[in-house]
């Protein structure tokens, strides 16, 4: 499948549509501007899912756990 739309809200659309549990996502490496211009896909996924998301991080990333919904 090849959309040309928003990922913050192709990815909840079609996790609607296809009944899904569960919503993996991962994270980018944008910087503090880059998320302001751009904006968190994975922060407006778990804002607007109907079920369970998770954020993946990079190994090279902070190691901390994130609380997801």
């Amino acid at each position: 499948m090849i959309e040309e739309r928003d990922p913050k809200h192709l990815l909840v659309e079609k996790a609607k549509d296809w009944e899904a549990d569960c919503i993996f996502v991962g994270t980018s490496s944008l910087d503090a501007l880059g998320r302001l211009l751009v904006g968190s896909v994975s922060s407006a996924v778990v804002a607007r899912a109907h079920c369970s998301v998770e954020v993946v991080r990079d190994r090279a990333e902070d190691s901390a756990v994130d609380v997801v919904a």
